[in-house]
């Protein structure tokens, strides 16, 4: 069986074969990099989440020694500079009450380091370990409960466990 067909209807067979391979193309390749986007913003949350808790940690260990000595030491480095690359995959990552547990710790933190910025630049210490009141262990205890529940908070998107022992005495408990 032979079907006459003419020029024209073999273009326009063409024409219509040629632009539904490039609604098909352009689908394809959307939903790809839709794919890969979501693929890196989770990437990132991880990685963020990870080393969040690596600096929380940190500001949980120092915490403790402050608490433990009742000394505040001017070398404390309570700045968690990964914050400031994370924060919006974090926040984008995360339902809002872990969200909210884990912005208010590292706020806190932040600004137990601005505390020691303020006293190195516009205090007189007459040492480097300045002894600390009663009411300033006891915040360090309550900040340091902050920054466990954040620790916690990120666990899951870390993929980690959460914390164990009496957190920030050691490291080892935290694993």
């Amino acid at each position: 069986m032979i079907i006459a067909t003419s020029t024209e209807t073999v273009a326009f067979i063409a024409a219509g074969a040629a632009l539904l391979g490039g609604v098909l193309g352009a689908i394809a390749g959307g939903l790809s990099e839709y794919f890969l986007e979501r693929h890196r913003n989770k990437t990132k949350a991880r990685a963020g989440a990870r080393l969040v808790r690596s600096e929380l940690l940190t500001a949980a260990e120092q915490m403790w020694s402050a608490e433990q000595s009742s000394k505040w030491k001017l070398w404390f480095d309570f700045s968690m500079k990964t914050w400031d690359g994370y924060r919006d995959s974090l926040a984008a990552a995360l339902k809002p009450e872990p969200w909210g547990t884990v912005d208010e710790a590292v706020r806190g933190v932040r600004g137990l380091d601005i505390g020691i910025e303020r006293l190195d630049r516009y205090g007189t210490p007459t040492t480097a370990e300045p002894a600390l009141e009663a009411n300033s262990v006891r915040a360090f205890t309550v900040q340091r409960g902050r920054v466990r529940s954040a620790y916690d908070a990120l666990a899951p998107l870390a993929k980690g466990a959460k914390a164990s022992g009496e957190f920030g005495k050691d490291r080892q408990a935290m694993s």
